[in-house]
């Protein structure tokens, strides 16, 4: 199964939640999955002393062998929440989701690197942790057995009290999970010589991870003597290829340019023509996306700005795919390109109006307050789930209120899911509850909130240390764009966005540019992939 994630199909899924259990001074925090052999996949977040808070059964009769489901662990030491997310497609084609909670459970000096996990290393692809969001423990991409005769454990994560080594990146020939291969690990091997673990990791013994405890573990610990774990740099990158694929286009509802997606080649349209070429050019790790208008662009006639003009970055932009043109919304062949050469992918969709507009500069909308709820994050953002995105920017969001349900409830939904949440534009000093969250941004609109009014907009420099990202984005120079007063048809565009892009590049910032746009035109866009790493 692909960590890019292509979701399960489970159908109807059966509800049990059960008391919330208070606060243990002795037993750990654990979430666990078990398949059943009546067809159930039964997940829950409890303790160490057998007590399960809530749990939540997902019927596998429905379930399509190629897709999976999603499940996101979060433990919160400032709140003392622990929390299971799960998302996964129904029978119908349409994502769902749920969540498990536990309060007043997380120690107040927990960190995620104290929770032991063992899975089924052949159904389930594991990762731990979240570069963008410290209370996230793991994510698990399962693909459960087609049956099973008696109860299976799938997952199962421990809360403890000391550090543990990370079994999702196994080291070759580290039987003891130390880090490091030595002596040690081949009397590991010799004291469990013959274990069969039936493909749970990390199996006690297990040098190679086959799950088998035999002479290979033997000869696997002797190649690698000497060899120690190296910390893997999971972190977003800072050169980003920005892509719109619905782009703003108020003249053509849903254009999509043909080499990104079409009917007929889907989002391979895209890997033949638009990435591939750029990461044959440049290697895989070497940039992550960041796709505008993600699910194509959407007319909503029923909403407009004060100024009269249609509402053009609707948030249903996701839900209106699914609906109306559902191949736009299948990135498989995209997202599984992008996995295998380790891009992250971000995406960008409409505003959430979910609050009174009356009094905001941007108002004038009916307010829809089933965009806050994080009931709906199936809704609005189930195939960004389903397909591994890692984070998601909205169109306006600096708008939104401190009372604004989609802050409240959704967000934090979103980031307890390791989801990276990014408001634009520039938050205004004014607006002090949306310093801390991440920011996208056209550079132009850089220079012209905060890079001309730092008295009226938190500066870049505020953002990043409240705990944020600011994305810089290369579109146009400020005041130079087509219908500008600025406007020259003789200014050398392509130069510029490749000239600001290592500019911005060079001082540690983070770029978002047409990766494949300078390639086209000439420009060593491996001189970019270079002074994203300095």
């Amino acid at each position: 199964m692909n960590s890019a994630f292509q979701m399960a199909a489970p159908a109807v899924a059966a509800i049990s939640t059960l008391s919330m259990l208070s606060s243990s001074a002795t037993a750990g925090m654990v979430w666990t999955a078990n398949q059943l052999a009546d067809g159930q996949v039964r997940f829950s977040v409890g303790d160490t002393e057998g007590d399960i808070a809530a749990e939540y059964a997902i019927n596998l009769s429905d379930i399509s062998v190629d897709r999976g489901i999603r499940a996101t662990l979060f433990a919160d030491p400032s709140t003392g929440m622990q929390h299971l997310g799960l998302t996964w497609v129904d029978a119908d084609g349409n994502p769902q989701s749920t969540s498990l909670e536990q309060h007043g459970v997380v120690p107040a000096d927990w960190s995620t690197s104290r929770a032991k996990f063992s899975y089924r290393a052949q159904e389930i692809l594991a990762g731990r942790g979240n570069a963008m969001n410290d209370n996230v423990v793991g994510q698990f991409d399962i693909n459960p057995l087609s049956n099973v005769a008696a109860r299976t454990e799938l997952f199962s994560v421990v809360g403890t009290d000391d550090d543990q080594a990370d079994a999702s990146q196994m080291l070759a020939g580290d039987a003891d999970a130390s880090e490091r291969v030595d002596v040690l690990d081949l009397l590991h091997v010799l004291s469990n010589f013959g274990r069969d673990c039936q493909d749970m990791t990390p199996c006690e013994g297990d040098a190679d991870g086959n799950a088998v405890v035999d002479i290979d573990d033997i000869l696997e610990v002797i190649q690698h003597l000497g060899d120690t774990a190296v910390a893997t740099d999971n972190g977003p990158k800072r050169l980003l290829f920005w892509q719109p694929v619905g782009g703003s286009f108020h003249s053509a509802e849903n254009h999509v340019h043909p080499q990104i997606y079409n009917d007929e080649d889907g989002w391979q349209a895209n890997v033949n023509h638009r990435i591939g070429p750029v990461v044959d050019e440049i290697g895989a790790g070497t940039f992550d996306m960041f796709m505008w208008n993600v699910a194509g662009y959407w007319y909503d006639h029923d909403q407009t700005w004060p100024s009269g003009g249609t509402q053009s970055m609707i948030f249903e932009q996701v839900e209106k795919a699914r609906q109306q043109r559902p191949g736009l919304v299948d990135y498989t062949p995209f997202a599984e390109f992008a996995h295998e050469n380790d891009i992250d992918l971000y995406g960008y969709i409409g505003v959430p109006r979910c609050w009174d507009p009356s009094d905001q500069p941007r108002g004038g909308f009916v307010p829809q307050v089933d965009h806050g709820l994080s009931d709906n994050l199936n809704r609005f953002y189930g195939e960004l789930f389903e397909h591994g995105f890692k984070g998601i920017g909205h169109d306006a969001a600096v708008e939104l209120p401190e009372d604004s349900p989609w802050l409240s409830d959704m967000a934090p939904e979103l980031q307890r899911r390791g989801m990276e949440v990014f408001i634009e534009a520039c938050p205004r000093r004014s607006r002090p509850w949306l310093l801390g969250m991440s920011v996208v941004a056209e550079q132009r609109i850089w220079d012209r909130q905060p890079g001309t009014s730092p008295e009226t907009y938190f500066t870049e420099e505020e953002i990043v240390a409240a705990g944020g990202r600011a994305i810089h984005v290369i579109t146009w120079p400020l005041g130079m764009a087509p219908n500008d007063d600025g406007y020259d048809p003789d200014f050398n565009y392509n130069q510029w966005r490749y000239d600001i892009s290592l500019q911005l590049l060079q001082e540690g910032k983070t770029v978002g540019v047409g990766l494949r746009g300078l390639q086209l035109a000439g420009f060593d866009i491996q001189a970019l992939v270079d002074a994203s790493r300095d």
